[in-house]
């Protein structure tokens, strides 16, 4: 009679629930191989260990937590911590977490092979002294050494904040303390915090009221819920969790699990039973969340496709030299920082010269990658001129060696940022992907020609490659928050950033190349794309290389030209502030006309530019006020 008092309330909950506040998709954090199998008197096998580890991964799950680098006089359960870990079959796309209690266990985690960990933290003194010898302030010092360290390794970090609803010592714990330590482990560089309800004590209200003081000092999408079932509420738990936005759930095979330091404590929620409620509310589990290389990452363009990557549920890892990025804080480039404030999850980031081989092959053995987007490069029209021998060093010999690398760790995947550079001076109008291609004007434009033939080549002598090559007209714009933009580093190259900083104050006046072209008012015309529709075309381009598609080219522009001068009107309507211009003469290597026809992304890609003229302009001039001297003003 129990049971069924309990499934009629959890029934009657889920159907109170609005569809509207939960979330699309859920993350699930198995945890049985390490949680679940702690407390267990009796030592599991170690084989047996790996074979379950081995068949969680084949389930799809995107993150199966493996073992704890403790030591065994405390666990002896997790005695073959290193046995473990590099005895397991480790599934492109999964990731396996380890808990390191200590630098110590960070050291041998990382020792072992591991490329994630986790630290372990509590809300309560008495159960922290229990669990791991010292009080709260003492672990979070000790945790410093840790993220210190890992941060030098590059190696993600999540925190997990136990007895957040209840301590088997002190009863129950204020939220105030809860979100005291959850602010400053988030703040210490956690990518993600697991709040966990360790002795399964807690309720839907202490749930609400606790995630209510926690959100208030770490954002929902860094958050996680972690619900043991003593009493037959994880699931109700959880579901208030789903409500109030977060969308990472921890959970236990078979309900496997307790706590060494918490007797009579049950197991975690199942993991079966949990994805059962999900789906029954119509709300996707993720499978196996893909690492993606993301190379020039810090750039404009680059830092706009790591947001919609994380957006789309993939986990960017970004390299750059910062060449043309502001560095910020935590080792991060600004426009990342930013990234991470405006999608509430950490950026993996690592400083890095694509021309440096032996930094590479370290980067590939540390991840997992399923593919590559490849941005890192020079990138100037008129700079390239001047400078024709540093363009073809770094893009071309920066290329090949990325590629050798792919190759080498076997990764086959890659999107290509190219350019319609490459169409040279058009044979006719709309640009489409048969135009002829080699007849560039300048260094830029030739470098990325060679590029795409380096690609094609490879792609037609080994069959297992897949590439995509993206051929963009002028990215502008920024995205809507104002938070992230295009900053280039001195006197811009490019057109609109030099309107921009015209209109802000910052430049006199704008220099137009030439009004004796052979269009409608003498200036040159061309192709603007939004960079956030652009940064969208990235995505349907990495979904359709699962298609194992061999090379294909795509043009993302929106088919539609417009002339400097045109641009110049576009920015005052924005901006409400008069563009002062003086005509000069032609540039070197500037052609007069030059837009596309983007028919073949949409039926291909299923993608198509969103944004007109007025909301490029609206949203530059937006970024342009907030961050008047770029991402070096705060």
């Amino acid at each position: 009679m129990i049971f069924g008092v309990k499934l009629w309330f959890l029934d009657s909950y889920i159907s109170s629930t609005a569809a509207g506040y939960l979330p699309k998709q859920v993350k699930i954090v198995e945890v049985g191989p390490r949680d679940g199998l702690q407390n267990e008197k009796n030592i599991v096998p170690t084989q047996v260990k790996i074979s379950l580890i081995n068949m969680l991964s084949e389930t799809g799950l995107p993150v199966i937590e493996a073992t704890s680098f403790v030591s065994p006089k405390w666990v002896p359960q997790m005695a073959d911590h290193t046995e473990v870990l590099q005895g397991i079959q480790k599934f492109p796309g999964v990731s396996y977490p380890v808990l390191t209690p200590n630098l110590k266990g960070f050291q041998a985690a990382v020792a072992a092979g591991a490329k994630e960990v986790s630290i372990f933290g509590a809300a309560s003194e008495l159960f922290t002294k229990k669990n791991i010898n010292c009080s709260i302030e003492e672990s979070l010092q000790r945790f410093s050494e840790v993220m210190h360290a890992a941060g030098a390794a590059s190696i993600p970090v999540r925190g997990y904040v136990s007895c957040v609803l209840g301590c088997p010592y002190e009863g129950k714990i204020a939220p105030a303390k809860v979100a005291e330590v959850s602010k400053k482990m988030y703040s210490m560089g956690c990518y993600e915090i697991s709040l966990g309800d360790t002795i399964g004590v807690g309720t839907p209200g202490s749930m609400k009221e606790m995630l209510s003081a926690v959100m208030k000092e770490v954002p929902v999408g860094a958050l996680a819920v972690h619900c043991h079932d003593t009493y037959g509420q994880a699931l109700a738990n959880t579901l208030v969790a789903l409500q109030m936005g977060v969308s990472v759930v921890d959970s236990s095979v078979a309900g496997l699990g307790g706590c060494p330091y918490a007797q009579g404590a049950s197991g975690n929620v199942a993991t079966e039973d949990l994805v059962y409620m999900l789906h029954g509310l119509g709300i996707h589990t993720v499978k196996m969340a893909e690492k993606i290389l993301v190379t020039g990452g810090a750039g404009y363009i680059g830092s706009h496709c790591v947001l919609e990557l994380v957006e789309a549920g993939y986990i960017p890892v970004v390299i750059d030299n910062f060449h043309n990025a502001i560095r910020g804080g935590d080792a991060l480039p600004e426009s990342l920082q930013r990234v991470q404030e405006i999608v509430g999850k950490k950026i993996l980031f690592q400083e890095l010269d694509i021309l440096d081989e032996a930094a590479l092959r370290e980067l590939f053995q540390k991840h997992h990658f399923s593919a590559v987007m490849h941005f890192a490069g020079l990138k100037a029209v008129g700079e390239s001129v001047q400078k024709p021998l540093e363009y073809y060093k770094v893009n071309l010999t920066g290329t090949i060696r990325l590629l050798e690398t792919m190759k080498a760790h076997g990764v086959r995947d890659i999107v290509f940022s190219s350019s319609a550079t490459v169409y040279g001076d058009p044979a006719y109008l709309p640009l489409d992907e048969n135009h002829p291609v080699g007849g560039c004007t300048n260094p830029y434009g030739k470098s990325k020609y060679f590029i795409e033939e380096m690609i094609r080549d490879l792609c037609k002598a080994e069959k297992d490659w897949n590439a995509i090559l993206l051929r963009y007209f002028n990215p502008i714009g920024a995205h809507e928050s104002g938070r992230i933009g295009e900053d280039p580093q001195g006197i811009p190259n490019n057109l609109m950033p030099y309107v921009a900083q015209v209109a802000v104050g910052r430049r006199e006046y704008l220099s137009v190349f030439g009004d004796d072209y052979k269009t409608a008012d003498g200036t040159g015309v061309r192709d603007y794309i939004h960079v956030v529709d652009l940064a969208k075309g990235h995505i349907a381009a990495l979904k359709k290389l699962k298609e194992n598609c061999g090379c294909k080219i795509y043009n993302l522009g929106t088919g539609c030209g417009y002339s400097v001068l045109q641009m110049i009107k576009a920015v005052e309507k924005a901006s409400g502030r008069e563009i002062k211009y003086k005509i000069t003469a032609r540039r070197e290597g500037d052609i007069a006309a030059c837009y596309a026809d983007p028919a073949l992304a949409e039926q291909e890609l299923g993608w198509k530019a969103a944004f007109g003229l007025d909301k490029m302009c609206e949203d530059l001039w937006r970024w342009q006020v907030q961050n008047p001297t770029g991402f070096s003003n705060n």
